[in-house]
């Protein structure tokens, strides 16, 4: 939801020729990218591992995706890890 709000305001339309009211805004730009990579951040509390081991994601589109096989597969080999990982994100 963010994401697309973001979009919507951050974008040119060529079909009006209008931009949005936050075209070209670098803080924009700067909040897309942290977004994009708050699954891919080292979590010291949980050992330095990250969400992205887990499965979680940020697809091209900016969305939150999750590999449900991948988060079944962390959570079998080391359940605790993985809510270890999960709570430090939470926090």
């Amino acid at each position: 939801a963010v994401q697309d709000r973001l979009r919507a305001t951050a974008t040119y339309n060529a079909e009006t020729g209008q931009g949005g009211p936050l075209l070209g805004d670098a803080a924009v730009r700067t909040l897309q990218a942290r977004l994009g990579g708050v699954f891919s951040q080292a979590l010291p509390e949980a050992g330095n591992g990250s969400l992205l081991e887990l499965g979680f994601s940020v697809g091209v589109d900016g969305r939150a995706t999750l590999d449900t096989t991948r988060l079944a597969s962390a959570l079998a080999d080391d359940q605790a890890g993985a809510q270890a990982r999960i709570s430090a994100f939470a926090n």
